[in-house]
This record gives structure tokens, sequence and C-alpha cells, in this order.
């Protein structure tokens, strides 16, 4: 029972399931349960305090600017970006076909995958302060790297 004061003196109000009594006079709150999602929010939370965040870096200009996020088209061979002072050229490159030995016209790199490849290959020359940055003998094993999945969709 808790004095009303509100309502006058002398009165006691019920309070039902929602403090217990701890000694004499001292109420304290009944927790409640939680949720499925606080559990994950209170895992996740205890799961990123553990360990150690990767820190990333991303040239300043790349901030600013961005790779096309649709095919701007198979006949454009450039793509510019300009923010502020900073601005981004990307010259669609050719590639020699093992088969036939002919130089072939590539498109643009465009999409979230070609901008993941381009900050993975960013941090890793900042890292390792090399020009020369090892992707691996196979696309599978580059795209795993990537914490993509090595089978299906994420190789396209």
């Amino acid at each position: 029972m808790i004095d009303d004061q509100r309502k006058g003196k002398g009165r006691k109000k019920q309070v039902a399931g929602t403090f217990r009594q701890v000694g004499s006079g001292v109420l304290l709150p009944i927790p409640k349960r939680n949720t499925i999602i606080r559990d994950r929010l209170i895992e996740t939370a205890a799961t990123l305090s553990e360990t150690r965040p990767e820190v990333t870096f991303q040239h300043s200009i790349l901030c600013q600017t961005s790779l096309p996020y649709r095919s701007p088209g198979a006949n454009v061979r450039e793509w510019e970006r300009r923010q502020g002072n900073a601005a981004l050229l990307i010259e669609a490159g050719r590639a020699r076909n093992p088969e036939t030995g002919e130089w072939v016209q590539l498109a643009l790199p465009w999409g979230p995958k070609a901008r993941l490849v381009l900050m993975h290959l960013n941090q890793e020359a900042i890292r390792t302060q090399s020009n020369v940055i090892d992707v691996g003998a196979s696309l599978s094993g580059f795209v795993k790297r990537l914490g993509l999945d090595g089978n299906g969709r994420d190789m396209r």
C-alpha cells in the first residue's frame, strides 16, 4: 500500500504488480521482462563493446564523389563528378581477351559491388602503404575477402 497524498490524508492506494516492498516502507519497481527485440539489442551492444572496431580509411575525394549507382549505358566511356573543389573522372578501360588475344572495351564500373571493391582496394593501399594490392588467385577468394558469398549472385 502506498500513501496517496494527492487524494487527501489517510487514504491508501493499492498498487498491484508494479512495485515490491523491500524492508519497511521502501518500494522498488518490478522490472519488466525484455522483449525479443530488446534482448537482441542488448546482445548486439555487448558484442560491439567486446570487439575492437575495424577502422576503414577512404580518400577524401571518394567521400565527396562516387561511382555511378546504376549503369550509365554501354556507350558511355567517361564518368565525371564534381563536389566543390573535388573532382573525379573515371574512364572505361580495355582488357585483353585471353581466348582471342584481342583487346575488348570494358564498361564503366557501377553499382554497390563496384563501390565495395573500390573501397576495399583503397583501404588495402592505405593499410599496406603500397600501390600493389594482392587480390588473390581467384575471383571467388577475392569476393569472400570482401565479406560476400563466394557463390552465386555476389560474383556478378
